[in-house]
């Protein structure tokens, strides 16, 4: 079995969606510049700070940050910007203990940050293959604490603040990645697959892969490969609405658990359909073309039964379909009339889908439920296929021998990136106010109520 090491992928080629999750579209209120004068010293740092964010500027909103928490220790917005601050610069230590503080107010956190950056949105990486955006709020600052505890190594503390949230929001599928990959760098498969379980399964973004492609991952490191290649079938199947190089990633695990389960005709079909343009490590790229040189020789010397045994889903069967129906599936991809792109397969490849097309065309003409016939299978074989294999020789595989170990998409920006931010957010307004917007509207008030006196007492004086 091939050993992998799935690294990270950069964010060039995962890009995140726009929003977090649903929001409504941002109405900027703005800040009256009589509340900002009104505000506390703290108030105003904090709104520094925040202009300094919106230029890039961390390392001087971080000392701007500090001063306002001299100011006025405890203050929790200015202590979960500062832990995003800290969290983006990749001092994950000072990003935690700012964190922890932020967050001890649950109800308000965030809510002045909100106000003053209010498309801001944070970029976290919670998996290998995925960054979600989020934005900095309770939930949000709470995911990337969790993330921050799973890269120290602090288990317990990732799955009680992943459970707090659980307990508040409900369990959403960005928190099974996220956990996951925190068991996944323990190689703890089997609490990482329990991580990853949801009731009702989903194919429709690129989250959905990323979840699909670990858990597939977690079953081949557990010698699964037959449950490995049903997990990862599904999202080989919907490949062309995801993103190509998660989808090159699907492939190739799918290829991978078809040849372990002792399936090397499926195994070398998919192969051939990778795109070798999305791998991003070549070294993989070469293992690939001849790890399908080998399959080819395997399945040159496959007739007959062994050749039909070695392309079945044993699924098929086992939910009742019959030989014919499960031919037409096997063979549907192949049509001599079909046009089918194949501008990135390897030579010789085409040959192999030619024999599983005839080998398809014999048996719609079965009947369905009837028992399939060697017959039949041998004369979906020609003349020349069937002595054109009588090789045993071993193909050179030379540097890329399987039992090595890769390293997928190896990628050093890919491997740095953890956190950034940006402003591309959509939110409904702040419901929090400065205590300068409070001291404005009290002002406003009680001069509303002395205007109110002045002019009662002018129409007293005029009537007497």
């Amino acid at each position: 079995m091939l050993k992998l090491v799935l690294n990270n992928l950069p964010e060039s080629v995962i890009a995140p969606p726009y929003d977090a999750y649903e929001v409504d579209t941002f109405l900027d209120s703005g800040l009256p510049a009589p509340a900002l004068f009104l505000c506390t010293r703290a108030e105003k740092l904090l709104f520094r700070a925040c202009n300094e964010v919106r230029e890039y500027r961390v390392e001087p909103a971080i000392h701007i940050l500090e001063e306002a928490l001299l100011e006025q220790p405890g203050f929790h917005d200015a202590e979960l910007l500062l832990g995003i601050l800290h969290a983006s610069a990749s001092r994950l230590e000072e990003a935690e203990e700012h964190l922890n503080q932020g967050l001890s107010v649950e109800a308000h956190s965030g809510e002045l940050i909100r106000r003053f950056l209010p498309t801001m949105r944070m970029i976290l990486r919670i998996s290998r293959f995925h960054f979600f955006p989020l934005y900095p709020d309770y939930y949000g600052g709470s995911l990337l604490l969790a993330a921050i505890h799973g890269r120290l190594g602090e288990v317990r503390e990732a799955v009680r603040v992943l459970h707090h949230l659980r307990d508040l929001f409900g369990t959403r599928d960005e928190e099974r990645v996220l956990l996951a990959e925190i068991y996944l760098d323990r190689q703890d498969y089997e609490n990482a697959l329990s991580a990853l379980e949801r009731e009702q399964e989903s194919h429709r973004d690129d989250l959905d892969t990323t979840l699909a492609i670990l858990k597939g991952y977690c079953e081949l490191m557990q010698g699964k490969f037959h449950q490995a290649a049903k997990t990862l079938k599904s999202e080989v199947v919907y490949s062309r609405q995801k993103n190509p190089y998660l989808t090159t990633v699907a492939r190739f695990l799918y290829s991978e658990a078809l040849e372990e389960d002792g399936l090397p005709v499926l195994a070398l079909k998919e192969s051939a359909k990778l795109n070798l343009k999305y791998l991003l490590n070549p070294q993989v790229a070469e293992y690939v073309k001849r790890r399908e040189e080998n399959l080819r020789h395997v399945v040159e010397n496959l007739h007959g039964e062994a050749f039909f045994d070695a392309s079945e889903f044993r699924w098929f069967k086992q939910k009742g379909r019959a030989d014919s129906e499960y031919m037409e599936v096997l063979s549907d991809e192949y049509s001599p009339e079909d046009g089918r792109d194949t501008s990135w397969e390897r030579p010789g490849i085409a040959t192999i889908y030619e024999r599983l097309y005839r080998l398809g065309q014999q048996f719609k003409d079965i009947e369905q439920g009837a028992e399939h016939s060697a017959d039949a299978i041998e004369s979906a074989i020609t003349a020349d296929e069937r002595h054109g294999g009588n090789g045993t020789r071993e193909p050179d595989i030379g540097e890329s021998a399987p039992e090595r170990t890769y390293e997928w998409s190896v990628s050093t920006e890919g491997n740095d990136e953890f956190l950034r931010f940006d402003f591309r957010g959509t939110r409904k307004t702040s419901g929090g106010r400065t205590t300068g917007e409070r001291r404005l509207a009290a002002l406003s008030h009680w001069g509303l109520i002395a205007l109110l006196i002045l002019i009662l007492a002018f129409i007293l004086r005029a009537c007497l």
